[in-house]
């Protein structure tokens, strides 16, 4: 008696690995993945950057609208408690919206616009505890985590003027760094002239890192550190 269990099964073909085809479809697919998770991520960072040159044209427009409006910068109106009984306080009507040294105008700032109706928010105008703190008298940024806008005056770089400087949050002040060096200078290169500090559109380095993770060079040949890419720089966007 013939075995047919035997024979049918020394009849079957055995196969073993993958064709060349198979292993290319395989090549093909997982290199389409790599390309996609590539892709993304640099649509994400574009979204990002894109986002805040919108906040920062924003802001300075909502900032120059009011100066349009009132003839003084928010912050420095020496007359705002009698426009908004509201107000924290009263700049001294300089022009320029000082820091610390005197009135501290800088946390007026953002409750003067939004006062105004320039901005959206509830803003104290009061020093807090940090001392910055957004949300409740620093606007906050939609696209960095722990960062913040904060408006005043810049004495750097041969200029004294005001600013709009994108920060994160280090200790009591908005004062760290929120972008790569790559980023900062791709805004700067959209918005100026891609150098880090001449121009509309400046940047240095973030209080919590060495100045060279920002930029590398010295006065006047400073140039973004491009070969590094952990967040080191703060941004600064010059409106007067």
């Amino acid at each position: 008696m013939k075995n047919t269990a035997q024979k049918s099964y020394s009849g079957r073909k055995s196969y073993s690995g993958f064709t060349l085809i198979e292993v290319a479809i395989v090549l093909v697919i997982i290199a389409l993945m790599a390309a996609g998770v590539v892709g993304g991520k640099a649509m994400m960072r574009s979204a990002t950057l894109n986002t805040i040159i919108k906040e920062a044209n924003t802001y300075k427009s909502a900032v120059n609208s009011f100066q349009e409006k009132y003839r003084y910068w928010p912050g420095d109106h020496p007359s705002a408690t009698s426009y908004w009984p509201s107000a924290a306080g009263n700049g001294d009507g300089d022009g320029i919206i000082l820091e610390q040294t005197h009135l501290f105008e800088r946390y007026y700032v953002w409750q003067h616009l939004a006062l105004a109706g320039f901005v959206k928010g509830t803003f104290t105008g009061l020093i807090s505890s940090p001392r910055d703190e957004v949300g409740v008298n620093m606007m906050g940024s939609d696209t960095i985590d722990n960062g913040g806008y904060r408006i005043g005056v810049q004495n750097k770089w041969g200029r004294r003027d005001n600013t709009i400087q994108l920060s994160s949050q280090v200790g009591h002040y908005l004062n760290g760094s929120t972008l790569s060096p790559i980023d900062a200078q791709s805004i700067d290169d959209k918005m100026d002239d891609g150098r880090i500090q001449t121009g509309s559109v400046r940047s240095e380095v973030g209080a919590e890192v060495g100045a060279s993770d920002c930029f590398v060079g010295t006065t006047p040949n400073e140039e973004y550190n491009i070969g590094n890419s952990n967040i080191s720089c703060k941004i600064y966007f010059y409106f007067k």
